[in-house]
């Protein structure tokens, strides 16, 4: 994971929430997510935000165009467009310049995908990784 100073003075933060075909234990088994396993959910054009440890206010989101996903060789890459007066991008920034953030969660070795998708009524809507595809679970 990277960030990166934008010459609009936005910060350009870019990283992997899930690599593929690179195994992970996963207590005592060990899997690999298929290329091509996020091929189906982003074409579906997914509202997903961007968390800080999976909580709190969205540094970014896809639906506002700040947070874009895309699959390529290596896995599931984010960019994410934030702003630097956010207190919460503020937060991480030097951490991630330091490499104290040096990953986003499920890069490697956890097969969830760092983000999650807000839904209309009761609850959230968390996009899950299993062994072959995203799926939606719903929280309530």
């Amino acid at each position: 994971m990277e960030i990166r100073e934008a010459p609009d003075g936005r910060l350009q933060l870019t990283g992997y929430a899930s690599t593929t075909e690179t195994p992970y234990q996963v207590g005592s088994f060990r899997e690999t997510i298929a290329k091509g396993a996020f091929r189906k959910t982003l074409s579906e054009g997914p509202d997903v935000v961007l968390l800080i440890d999976h909580a709190g206010l969205p540094l970014a989101r896809t639906k506002s165009g700040t947070l874009t996903l895309s699959e390529d060789v290596r896995g599931l890459r984010a960019d994410a467009s934030l702003d630097p007066r956010d207190p919460d991008v503020a937060r991480i920034r030097s951490k991630v310049q330091r490499g104290d953030l040096g990953e986003m969660p499920g890069s490697d070795h956890n097969p969830r995908v760092g983000g999650s998708s807000p839904s209309s009524g009761i609850g959230s809507t968390a996009w899950v990784l299993d062994s072959n595809s995203l799926r939606r679970r719903q929280d309530s």
